[in-house]
């Protein structure tokens, strides 16, 4: 897998390989809409990656400005075939975040539980879930050392 910046025209990439699914929900909680909202995180990150491999998108995310912290967004396709490449990506973005940002949020589904335990192993502390506008979230949080 190797990586490179997030761009609008790979998105239709990302959503072609979440599988229809996970895509249909993105697109649920999106308003119908995950291309433009993709395209606006992508807009106003910071930071962007794409994990491509031979077959397209693993994944795509960003780090976006957010009150005191930059706030981490991620979509994550078939990442176990590259497991190892994920979490050297992973640890490079963090670093990279915390360089930027004093501190870093992200919210996961709670239903993701292998997405919580990466993010513990990045050194995040995961917080009981709440409701986001009626989607259960666990809020993760990373200082600077």
């Amino acid at each position: 897998m190797r990586t490179v910046p997030a761009t609008p025209d790979l998105i239709p990439f990302l959503l072609a390989r979440m599988g229809p699914a996970r895509a249909a929900a993105l697109q649920a909680l999106a308003g119908g809409h995950a291309e433009a909202a993709i395209a606006g995180n992508i807009a106003a990150s910071t930071v962007t990656w794409c994990g491509l491999d031979a077959d397209g998108v693993v994944t795509m995310g960003g780090i976006l400005p957010w009150p005191g912290a930059g706030y981490i967004w991620q979509y994550v396709t078939d990442v176990a075939a590259h497991k190892r490449d994920y979490v050297l990506q992973s640890r490079a973005v963090v670093a990279q975040g915390l360089t930027q940002y004093p501190r870093l949020v992200s919210i996961i589904e709670p239903s993701y539980p292998a997405a919580l335990r990466h993010i513990r192993r990045l050194g995040f502390t995961v917080f009981p879930p709440v409701d986001f506008n009626g989607h259960p979230g666990c809020v993760c949080e990373r200082t600077r050392a």
